[in-house]
């Protein structure tokens, strides 16, 4: 893992359900080709970006935490896809409105993190295994 992602990672527990959760949602952002894009630093609230890898968009987005992960369904996923945030809400709850529209979905096992993946391929949101 590159030092900024490792970075984020650390605000995981070692050896917690978070991390391994953490651990598979970056192996398979990295397996569907998107490019890791860190922010942290003194203003930043450490996360990684996943963007496309052909334009600069991130529909995606981790924020690591001690007991969960806030995943985020960001604009350009949920532009591309208008009926992407009402069906999260339906399988997933609904959310607190924030400022940007994004739907963000708290992870805390693995098998949340396929739950998500999964729900996001039936859209065609996520890029397909092989």
């Amino acid at each position: 893992m590159d030092e900024g992602v490792e970075t984020v990672r650390g605000g995981t527990a070692a050896n917690s359900p978070v991390r391994a959760a953490f651990d598979l949602l970056i192996g398979e952002a990295r397996s569907a080709g998107f490019k890791l894009i860190p922010r942290v630093g003194r203003t930043a609230v450490p996360s990684v970006e996943f963007q496309y890898p052909d334009r600069r968009r991130n529909p995606f987005s981790v924020h690591a935490r001690a007991g969960h992960l806030l995943f985020y369904l960001r604009r350009p996923i949920l532009r591309a896809h208008p009926e992407l945030f009402a069906a999260a809400t339906a399988r997933f709850g609904p959310v607190k409105p924030n400022s940007l529209d994004e739907y963000r979905a708290s992870l805390h096992t693995s098998e949340e993190v396929i739950d998500m993946l999964n729900f996001l391929r039936e859209h065609a949101a996520w890029p397909m295994r092989a």
